[in-house]
């Protein structure tokens, strides 16, 4: 069925190195793409939620200080409609959550305020 490589004509050698290099830089250009597209979307999400967080931030910032913890859950309570963001908790000053939204905060180490 195969044909020992010293059978084959030259014509046959060349065309068969052509195809295998050939399928080799596709194969590698479509694993490039993939890790381009994939690093790509990452930032692209990591950029949105920073911007999100900033945004919520922002608009808490008064209920926060005047420890509005009703308003300050309305606030957080928007991010419904945000299918990647599935919990979120806002910290007053003495670290202490004021609002939470998605998952409730039964895990200190999940819902850890960042310095």
């Amino acid at each position: 069925m195969f044909q020992s490589l010293r059978d084959i004509s030259i014509d046959k050698k060349l065309t068969l190195l052509v195809l295998t290099f050939s399928g080799m830089m596709l194969l590698l250009a479509c694993v490039v793409f993939i890790i381009y597209d994939y690093n790509n979307l990452r930032n692209e999400m990591i950029g949105k939620t920073h911007d999100l967080a900033t945004i919520v931030g922002s608009n808490t910032l008064d209920e926060l200080e005047n420890a509005d913890a009703a308003a300050a859950q309305r606030e957080l309570s928007r991010l419904k409609i945000e299918t990647n963001i599935i919990a979120a908790v806002l910290y007053d000053n003495e670290e202490r959550a004021v609002a939470s939204f998605g998952v409730e905060a039964k895990d200190p180490a999940l819902f850890a305020p960042i310095h």
